[in-house]
């Protein structure tokens, strides 16, 4: 494991063998380093996500109510 310089850990962190931390990185507690953070990165979870990851995964998960109806008519289409 390679921790860079101003890099913040909180308690109960994990990490894979060969993962890297970049430089200024914030890893939120109990999570699991399953894979290297880039410089400046904010991460948290098991599996570690960024926080831009988090927010996407958030955003998709809001649409999917509307998105549903549309997604079930292509997949009877497919059948």
């Amino acid at each position: 494991v390679r921790v860079g310089n101003h890099v913040m850990i909180a308690g109960q962190v994990g990490t894979n063998p060969h993962v890297e931390i970049g430089d200024g990185a914030i890893i939120a507690g109990k999570s699991g380093v399953s894979k290297s953070v880039g410089p400046g990165e904010q991460a948290s979870g098991m599996p570690i996500l960024s926080l831009k990851q988090w927010k996407l995964m958030h955003i998709f998960a809001a649409q999917l109510p509307e998105r549903l109806p549309k997604l079930e008519k292509r997949v009877k289409q497919v059948e």
